[in-house]
């Protein structure tokens, strides 16, 4: 059964005044309670209909050219961050996914705010649970990290990344022997992030 994970979506006027979105679908164990309306202007929801289709279309280079024209402070600004990091995670870009996310960390720590994505999604997509599960992760909601990374790691179980990050939440969780158990399995995959993970282990 597929469901759709928390979105900021509506119907987006083709010009003129701010739209505002609501009408946000609940979605199996995700909260939908930390977002509130979001404004839009004429041209950001252009852009965010651009986005969608590009998204779609599986033309995430194009989806995140799209992404980066809306313009917004605060939570819109996070949302921007945080669902361009999802488009950089599919384009293999990690490096820059990961910076992205922690500017969306920045922003919703600060307003106690969970990260949402602009564009709809499955609700396994592996990306979007591993750019969660990283988010919350920074913002110290653990167990909430805990169990996006291990959605990501049930649709994609030998992916390096998702390894690496559940591994440094059981260190900083103070697990030590599952730390240990994600190194095993990192070491099997890649062995520049089970280096990482084993100096973090070892701090």
């Amino acid at each position: 059964m597929i469901f759709s994970v928390p979105i900021l979506h509506c119907s987006l006027p083709r010009q003129g005044l701010s739209s505002r979105v609501a009408d946000i679908p609940a979605a199996n164990d995700m909260s939908t309670t930390n977002l509130n309306d979001l404004l839009l202007g004429g041209d950001g929801a252009a852009h965010l209909r651009a986005a969608s289709d590009h998204w779609q279309g599986g033309r995430f280079d194009l989806a995140i050219s799209s992404l980066t024209n809306i313009h917004g402070d605060g939570f819109t600004a996070a949302c921007v961050s945080f669902t361009v990091a999802i488009a950089t995670l599919k384009l293999g870009r990690h490096a820059e996914a990961f910076a992205l996310l922690r500017e969306a960390v920045e922003a919703l720590a600060q307003l106690d705010r969970e990260p949402a994505s602009l564009v709809r999604l499955q609700i396994d997509d592996p990306d979007y649970q591993l750019a969660r599960g990283y988010t919350l992760r920074k913002m110290g909601r653990i167990e909430k990290a805990h169990s996006a990374l291990q959605a990501a790691l049930r649709s994609r179980p030998n992916d390096p990344h998702t390894i690496f990050h559940l591994g440094l939440l059981f260190v900083e969780a103070g697990d030590q022997a599952a730390s240990r158990e994600q190194y095993v399995a990192l070491a099997r995959l890649d062995e520049s992030l089970a280096r990482a993970l084993d100096d973090r282990i070892h701090f």
